[in-house]
């Protein structure tokens, strides 16, 4: 499960994508949003079966870090592929 956080609400309807649907490797899916002042994305992979996001805050500590799936190799994978 991968939810992509920060992006331009107007670009979902430009891409003509709906909560739920499956895309397919290197299709357009959003565009980056523009917070206050900087542009940012937010990239975030979670267990098969995740329904929500989930907000992590320090204070939670770090045992709440297990309902994270870490995207590094996952990324270093797609680099190596070129994709």
């Amino acid at each position: 499960m991968i939810n992509y956080g920060e992006v331009d609400p107007k670009s979902l309807k430009k891409y003509g994508i709906k909560k739920g649907m499956t895309v397919a490797p290197g299709q357009p899916i959003a565009e980056v949003g523009r917070m206050v002042q900087d542009s940012m994305l937010h990239f975030e992979t979670y267990p098969a079966g995740t329904r929500t996001n989930v907000s992590y805050k320090r204070s939670d500590g770090e045992g709440v870090l297990k309902r994270y799936l870490n995207p590094t190799q996952y990324l270093l994978a797609l680099a190596r592929s070129g994709k």
